[in-house]
């Protein structure tokens, strides 16, 4: 009798389980409304504000997008309308019992404010309204609005979720796909073979988490058909492809035979933005099986790490350097040829006044004070010409030649100063043209602190003894990132 009992309370309390769950209240999520910021963005971040107020497994998302587009396009066509009105109307018509809208402000380069409300269809009043300020990289917004759609459920954020707002590195690793290399010259099975050493060495480095090509195929060929799986080499095709695949980085490359010279493009993509955050161009010559060596090199190049010197050592071929024509030509050599010719010139291309102005100006001042100098000793060298030739050779008395031989003096040191004086702002004007140029030639490529995964926080914890105390204490220690 008892075993009956349990059994029926057992089968109830799952009963009522789902009947809770099947009758969720639905919620309507509207694309965040944006100033100064690209739709595709506004794109990504809405669906990951969607994505996470799904974790909270209080609402049932109404995912009638068709509809929703429809509606609001409609809106638009009528000159708008208030957004408490429009969530009311819209949440009669779709059946909600809630609506959210919100907005995204960017002001600056690196500040967001963004805000979320919660409306009640019902009793047609904004039930909570959640908001919060971002300083930083766009990808960081990713963590802000997961943080903002449990705040805006009434929720607290999971710690994890809050350490990573906070800047802090957890287990959570930053998501990267590998797309299929495109080929020319070789078949398009090698290219897609050197695509998956590449990948596979990506994820040996430790620095990311790699979404495996088999699930990304997957999920890209159910979503765009066979065509889905492609080689990926453009701003809009490495966003799109992010975000069906739910990575915050894409990769995507090239690879192309000429006799027995292969040239390698790559480039890493934030899915969030469609910036371009690295570019490695190589060119290769050597046998194919090397050709394999170098993708693995390339692939802790491009995460900013040093590759093992075991696969440093196992090289078969060489790296061929770009030709003269080449480097005048190449985006990445542009910077230091500009230098080369001007000082300054390379850093102005770029963007970088103030630095131009440093190397142009110090090289002009340089300049400037070697030809007054050498004026001034030309003058000089003359001057004491004329004294020693014309005055002291000529004068018949002592006294006379004395007090010649004391200008002929002054006048030496005259010389010898301004010829000092030259030769010291030579070296200032030439170090500072060299300078100029090494700095101009680090403009094309990337920095590894500019990588997310260079700069994040690593905290790590353990148990040590302290003496003074007569017992074991919890430390915990983070690395601060270099500036």
């Amino acid at each position: 009798m008892i075993r009956i009992l349990k059994t029926a309370l057992f089968a109830l309390a799952v009963c009522s389980i789902i009947h809770a769950q099947e009758n969720k209240g639905k919620i309507i999520i509207l694309d965040f409304e944006v100033s100064d910021m690209e739709e595709s963005e506004a794109k990504i971040l809405s669906d990951r504000f969607r994505s996470e107020i799904t974790k909270t497994k209080l609402f049932s998302i109404d995912d009638r997008k068709e509809s929703i587009l429809a509606m609001m396009q409609a809106a638009k066509e009528q000159g708008g309308c208030i957004t408490v009105n429009c969530a009311e109307k819209w949440g009669k018509m779709l059946g909600a019992q809630f609506v959210i809208s919100g907005s995204i402000i960017k002001t600056g380069k690196t500040t967001y404010t963004v805000k979320a409300d919660l409306f009640t269809v019902a009793s047609a009043r904004t039930e909570r309204t959640k908001g919060s300020n971002y300083n930083g990289p766009i990808e960081g917004m990713l963590t802000t609005m997961e943080v903002l759609a449990w705040e805006i459920m009434g929720l607290d954020a999971p710690p994890l979720l809050k350490a990573r707002q906070s800047g802090i590195n957890t287990s959570e690793m930053f998501t990267i796909a590998v797309m299929d290399f495109s080929g020319s010259g070789i078949i398009q099975m090698e290219a897609e073979a050197l695509s998956d050493e590449f990948g596979k060495e990506i994820d040996k480095t430790g620095m990311v988490a790699m979404i495996s090509r088999d699930v990304a195929k997957n999920i890209l060929m159910e979503s765009k058909g066979w065509g889905g799986f492609t080689a990926c080499m453009s701003r809009n095709c490495a966003v799109e492809t992010g975000a069906l695949i739910g990575a915050q980085y894409v990769v995507g490359g090239s690879i192309s035979k000429n006799e027995n010279t292969y040239e390698i493009i790559l480039k890493l993509f934030s899915v969030v933005t469609g910036v371009v955050k690295a570019t490695r161009e190589v060119k290769y010559r050597g046998p194919v099986d090397g050709l394999v060596v170098e993708i693995r090199i390339l692939a802790w190049d491009l995460m900013g790490l040093k590759p093992p010197r075991s696969l440093k050592a196992s090289r078969k071929g060489k790296i061929v350097g770009p030709s003269l024509m080449e480097i005048m030509q190449s985006p990445r050599y542009k910077p230091m040829v500009l230098s080369t010719f001007v000082p300054g010139l390379g850093q102005l291309s770029v963007g970088k006044r103030n630095s131009a102005r440093l190397y142009f100006g110090t090289v002009v001042f340089a300049a400037g004070m070697v030809y007054y100098n050498y004026s001034e000793y030309d003058g000089a060298y003359k001057w004491s010409d004329e004294l020693y030739y014309d005055n002291y050779l000529l004068q018949n008395t002592s006294e006379d030649m004395l007090e010649y031989e004391k200008k002929v003096k002054r006048a030496v040191k005259d010389i010898e100063w301004h010829n000092d004086q030259m030769k010291l702002f030579a070296g200032i004007s030439i170090a500072a043209w060299l300078v100029n140029i090494i700095n101009a030639n680090t403009l094309g490529k990337p920095l590894a602190e500019e990588l997310p995964w260079m700069i994040a926080l690593n905290p790590t914890m353990g148990i040590d003894y302290k003496p003074e105390l007569n017992a074991p204490v919890l430390t915990l220690s983070i690395d601060l990132p270099s500036r």
